[in-house]
């Protein structure tokens, strides 16, 4: 998943929760499952060149999947 994910997960579980505790612990159990992936212009780039035009193959995940751009992780 995208940088952008973790930032709209503790958004979105703090908001509703009303608990920003409860987001970091929502973060954190996220993080501890899945892999962030970098996308940059390089990488949309990449996307675009593959021919990745629809909306459910050019998520930030499918793209990183796609490009070999997954596994790198950021903290």
């Amino acid at each position: 998943m995208s940088a952008t994910t973790v930032t709209d997960v503790h958004y979105l579980v703090g908001r509703q929760t009303k608990s920003a505790e409860v987001a970091i612990t929502a973060v954190t159990q996220l993080l501890a499952l899945m892999e962030i992936c970098a996308v940059d212009r390089g990488v949309l780039e990449q996307a675009i060149a593959l021919g990745l035009t629809d909306e459910g193959r050019c998520g930030a995940g499918s793209i990183c999947d796609e490009v070999g751009a997954g596994g790198d992780r950021y903290s």
